[in-house]
């Protein structure tokens, strides 16, 4: 994904100088081969995580590391010597060496902007070390030692460390859209998942009830025009409104669609179990399979059930009288029995909706 996207953008005219992201060498590697110029930046989330996983491993080993906050402290440590701005290898090397000597009580390198030994030397104490005191053990210090060397070598791709954390958000907004486990890339449905998260990403759930109106104001503004909003004394445009027009109706609108949304509930998490449109002519009926399981209320209304251990979705019909019209064309059965929900109801009056002609689609979330 990333060499293609880099390669459209070259191939706009945007030219990629530098990329971050992960240590996924694959990816790197197939950059250099095509643009041999780009150069690669750390992501301060992986290099986080990275050194985080070599700490707790060497917790096994060095009981020290074991204490509460311990690990967290020195991770800081590192992290802050990482992200600080600095445009020069040599200052990231500088802040490096100095955080090993720190913890093991030499602060003779340490900068006052992150140490405040400087400022009290005689109460200085360790907030996060066991018992105030620095570290003692000679091996952990050669462990830490080797860690630092390790992150020197790499200074270069340290420096100016960038943050896929955006991406990240993003990348996870769009699987609650498209789940992984489901195989959307093939579906017609996939643009507009895709669509919703980046919408979801650029205005945020809060975007709808910012701008929408109630129906009160909307009323109030078609029968009444505008009478109330701030300075509205001093806008000489606003004039009285002589005819008070009529609702709002669909008369003069040639053509329109009404569409209808079928759900397992009403929580903000329910499943799309039917999508209906009626233009005035034409009906369209096309039913989902849920993912979870449809409440009662919902069946009661909608008549329809989901059978999971067939996966397979039913119709009820109601009494004998119940006709159902449009593309299942199902008829009445002539029985007043009641209508059990299976394949094989004694009076007809539940429908499979796989017997018909009828699009039966993947899950779709109703957010």
């Amino acid at each position: 994904m990333a060499l293609s996207m880099v390669t459209r953008m070259d191939n706009r005219g945007c030219t990629v100088g530098i990329i971050h992201a992960d240590n996924d060498s694959t990816t790197t590697s197939r950059l250099k081969q095509k643009f041999a110029n780009i150069k690669k930046r750390d992501d301060k989330n992986h290099v986080k995580k990275n050194l985080s996983k070599q700490l707790y491993a060497a917790a096994n080993k060095y009981k020290e590391l074991k204490g509460k906050g311990v690990i967290a402290y020195i991770l800081r440590c590192y992290m802050y010597a990482i992200s600080s701005k600095q445009s020069k290898e040599d200052e990231l090397c500088e802040r490096l060496d100095s955080i090993v000597p720190h913890l093991f009580g030499d602060h003779s390198g340490c900068s006052g902007d992150w140490c405040t030994y400087s400022k009290q030397p005689e109460t200085y104490r360790y907030k996060h070390l066991p018992k105030g005191e620095p570290l003692s053990n000679e091996n952990l210090r050669k462990h830490l030692e080797t860690v630092t060397e390790n992150y020197k070598k790499r200074s270069s791709q340290l420096v100016d460390l960038g943050s896929s954390q955006s991406n990240e958000n993003f990348n996870n907004i769009v699987a609650s859209k498209a789940p992984k486990h489901r195989s959307y890339g093939g579906t017609s449905s996939l643009k507009a998942r895709v669509s919703a998260a980046v919408l979801q990403k650029n205005k945020g759930y809060t975007w709808v009830n910012k701008h929408k109106k109630t129906f009160q104001q909307i009323k109030a503004t078609v029968l009444e025009g505008k009478t109330y909003q701030p300075q509205i004394e001093e806008n000489v445009s606003v004039r009285d409104i002589e005819t008070i027009p009529t609702e709002y109706s669909l008369e003069c609108i040639d053509n329109y669609v009404v569409f209808d949304l079928e759900t397992t509930g009403l929580s903000r998490t329910s499943d799309i179990t039917q999508i209906s449109a009626y233009d005035g002519t034409n009906m369209l009926n096309l039913y989902v399979s849920p993912r979870q399981s449809i409440s009662s209320k919902a069946s009661d209304v909608t008549g329809i059930t989901f059978s999971f251990e067939r996966n397979q979705m039913n119709m009820h019909l109601g009494s004998c009288h119940a006709h159902m019209t449009g593309t299942l064309g199902a008829k009445s059965c002539g029985h007043d029995q009641a209508c059990q929900t299976n394949e094989k109801c004694c009076s007809g009056h539940c429908v499979a909706v796989r017997k018909f002609s009828v699009n039966v689609l993947n899950p779709i979330t109703n957010q």
